[in-house]
């Protein structure tokens, strides 16, 4: 399933923020064919930053559309600084 979302990974990486699709952008098109046929309406797609580098990314889906303003995606982007940090904190203590 994952390789149905290297683009998205890809421009995740590059934008170095989250990326936020609904079947309402222009961009769902763009969404590989298996995604839009299971009717997933909303995607998210929030980088884990460890060490200052994006080591994974959390993807999160819904069938309905989720509508999120800017305020909320920049929240939304916390948890990926979160989960690195919790990353890290535990690499130090293994």
């Amino acid at each position: 399933m994952a390789g149905v979302f290297t683009d998205l990974f890809e421009r995740s990486i590059e934008k170095e923020g989250v990326i936020y699709i609904t079947s309402e952008s222009p961009e769902y098109r763009m969404i590989h064919e298996s995604i839009r046929r299971n009717n997933i309406r909303t995607i998210l797609m929030i980088p884990i930053k460890f060490s200052g580098e994006i080591t994974g990314i959390l993807n999160l889906a819904s069938y309905s559309v989720k509508p999120y303003n800017r305020i909320s995606l920049e929240n939304i982007s916390s948890i990926g600084l979160q989960l690195g940090s919790a990353l890290q904190r535990k690499s130090y203590n293994l």
